[in-house]
C-alpha cells in the first residue's frame, strides 16, 4: 500500500491543491516503510490526480483538499483521508489509527472488548 502525504516545511501542506512536494510511504513490504520524497510536477488538479494514481498512491492523507480535486483522485480509486494535520509522522500514525493497524485502533479494540 502506499500512502502520499503532502507536505509544506516539514507538515502536512494544509491545501493538496497547492502542494508542491509529496511524502509517498511504501507499506507494501513486511520489513520497514519505505519512505521518498517527491515534487508534484502538474499544476491542473486533473494531472494531480493522474499523477497520484501514476506513482501507485492508493491512500492521500490530507489537510484541506478542493472537491473537484478529491472527486477526481476518488476516480482513480484512491481513497482521501483528509483533515489531518502535524507533522508527517504524525500523519501517518492517524492514517493507521483510521485503518485499523495503530496503536489508537489497538486501545479502542480492547476497550470495547472490556465492555462486551
Amino acid at each position: 500500500m502506499r500512502v502520499a502525504i503532502p507536505l509544506s516545511d516539514g507538515l502536512v501542506a494544509p491545501i493538496l491543491d497547492n502542494a508542491d512536494s509529496l511524502l509517498i510511504v511504501d507499506l507494501g513490504n513486511r520489513g520497514p516503510p519505505e519512505y521518498l520524497d517527491t515534487f508534484v510536477t502538474h499544476s491542473s488538479i486533473r494531472e494531480r490526480a493522474d499523477e497520484l494514481a501514476s506513482i501507485g498512491v492508493d491512500v492521500v492523507v490530507c489537510d484541506q483538499v478542493s472537491h473537484a480535486l478529491e472527486n477526481m483522485i476518488l476516480a482513480h480509486g484512491i481513497h482521501v483521508l483528509s483533515h489531518v494535520t502535524g507533522k508527517a509522522d504524525e500523519a501517518l500514525e492517524t492514517f493507521h489509527d483510521h485503518d485499523g493497524t495503530g496503536p489508537a485502533a489497538a486501545e479502542n479494540t480492547v476497550a470495547a472488548g472490556a465492555q462486551a
